[in-house]
């Protein structure tokens, strides 16, 4: 392993400031009698104590382990269930997935992270009685081969008997229909057309098939089909994200960066440069990187050539930068009418289109969610509860989703359109899945 784990390691976020809290807290005590200190002291024995006393002491059954398996982070859970309580969160943690192996030739085994998890948690692989982990990548030879960081994930070396791989997107997708079937907790926003109106909520509407996308690491697409006779949702996995990306023809820009992307792909024969680009070539990390690069390379009509030189300091920050995608979506907020702008701009409009692209293909009358990780981080302004609310991202997607075609725009323009802002989406769908809801 290229880096200690314990220092990418992190427990819930919520927890650890309830630790740290509690901690400074008991420091800065007088009166180490008082009710406050021994309230204190409580929380710190809760939230520090080995899993297997919990698990005793709730009396709980089916001890399981969830994993959320992404590029760039990897959360990891522990869960049990009692009469009383049904589903217990008994550990939680999370992984700086680019960090592990990083720098190595080959790619390395996962399973030392969940063996540094368990560790953490106090507990022993004998006492989980199933894991499920949702991972990032294709499945080759019974192993997922992350497709964006230097390792695989190996049911066979987890420890764990019983270890079920899933595609991260299924995941998704199955927390969705535990959402939708049964009310699980999820936090979602729903955004505004370009006509000004919100859809009305699923659960006041015609029940129908869901379209899911997330744009992260990579694209993902998924569907929730719907049952009338049954009145639920089975998942369909798809490969949606490699489909051949939208191209608006009444947009020269458009043009140029379409052809732009196209060395970066490469097919069986290793040809680069001579296949279409496919969404996930714009709507992913990699992507924003690459139509940044386009307008550093060649400008464009409707960016000074001077601006280039403009941007220059901050040009070089982001060549610079760990996570150039990320940087590139900050300079945006900062500098509204910058190269920066333009190419978040880019990615905004085609997530739209390829929004709307799913909702025709499926005919999801029950909406699509946006998933993945970039657009709830550019959505939303700030760390701070309530966070205020992009209103110029929401309107560059939603009016290609209303208007980037001539047919279907009131159908599409009556449809629900969420994002999936909850951070631990994967981490519940890949839970359910290991206690058999779906």
């Amino acid at each position: 392993m290229a880096i200690g784990l314990d220092d990418i390691f992190a427990r819930t976020d919520t927890e650890k400031q309830i630790v740290k809290t509690c901690l400074r807290i008991e420091r800065n005590s007088k009166n180490k009698e008082d009710l406050v200190h021994r309230s204190i002291q409580g929380a710190i024995d809760i939230l520090t104590k080995p899993v297997s006393e919990t698990i005793k002491e709730e009396s709980l059954r089916d001890i399981v382990l969830a994993g959320d398996i992404g590029a760039t982070n990897s959360g990891l859970g522990l869960y049990g269930k009692n009469e009383k309580n049904g589903i217990v969160t008994l550990y939680e943690g999370r992984y700086r997935s680019k960090e592990l192996y990083k720098g190595e030739a080959q790619k390395g085994d996962f399973a030392p992270v969940i063996d540094h998890f368990l560790k953490k948690a106090g507990i022993a692989t004998g006492q989980i009685e199933k894991a499920v982990l949702a991972a990032a990548g294709p499945l080759i030879e019974g192993k997922v081969q992350m497709t964006k960081a230097n390792f695989y994930v190996d049911p066979s070396t987890t420890g764990v008997d019983d270890t079920q791989l899933l595609n991260d997107f299924e995941a998704i997708a199955g927390v969705l229909k535990m959402h939708y079937e049964n009310n699980a907790v999820l936090e979602m926003t729903m955004l505004e057309h370009s006509t000004g109106e919100y859809a009305d909520d699923i659960s006041k509407r015609k029940k129908g098939d869901v379209g899911v996308i997330g744009a992260g690491s990579g694209l993902g697409v998924s569907t929730l089909i719907y049952d009338e006779a049954t009145r639920t949702y089975k998942v369909k996995a798809s490969e949606g994200g490699h489909s051949t990306l939208a191209i608006d023809v009444s947009d020269e820009e458009d043009i140029k960066i379409a052809k732009w992307l196209m060395r970066y792909e490469r097919g069986e024969e290793e040809k680069p440069g001579t296949f279409n680009p496919r969404d996930e070539s714009a709507l992913c990390g990699d992507g924003i990187v690459h139509v940044l690069e386009y307008f550093i390379e060649k400008g464009s009509p409707g960016v000074n050539r001077k601006q280039v030189k403009l941007y220059k300091n901050e040009i070089n920050k982001f060549k610079e930068a760990e996570d150039q995608a990320a940087y590139i979506a900050k300079m945006a907020k900062q500098h509204p009418d910058s190269i920066f702008a333009n190419t978040m701009n880019y990615f905004y409009k085609h997530l739209g289109m390829a929004v709307r692209n799913l909702f025709i293909h499926e005919l999801a009358e029950g909406g699509v969610v946006i998933a993945g990780g970039i657009l709830p981080k550019n959505l939303f302004d700030g760390k701070i509860v309530p966070r205020n609310f992009n209103k110029n991202v929401q309107r560059r997607i939603m009016e290609a989703v209303d208007n980037s075609a001539a047919t279907h725009n009131p159908l599409i323009r009556k449809a629900p359109i969420y994002v999936l802002t909850d951070e631990k989406a994967g981490l519940k769908g890949a839970m359910y899945k290991a206690f058999g809801e779906y």
